[in-house]
């Protein structure tokens, strides 16, 4: 668990959420099942949840760091 508190893990996790978000609109109009459509915008809008989770947190470790 004390991996997650690392700067480069953290990066890294952001880093392919963000690009998982990318490549889901990217090839979402490719896509005719509506089914899975739904079904890739709920795991699209979950991984921009824990992107912005991380992101607060590295700003609030930034902000204890420097106060």
């Amino acid at each position: 668990m004390e991996t997650l508190y690392g700067w480069d893990s953290k990066a890294v996790i952001a880093a392919m959420l963000a690009l998982f978000i990318i490549a889901a609109y990217t090839i979402r109009p490719m896509l005719e099942k509506p089914a899975f459509i739904r079904t890739m915008d709920y795991t699209t809008i979950a991984c921009a949840a824990l992107l912005g989770l991380i992101v607060y947190l590295r700003i609030l470790e930034l902000t204890e760091y420097w106060g």
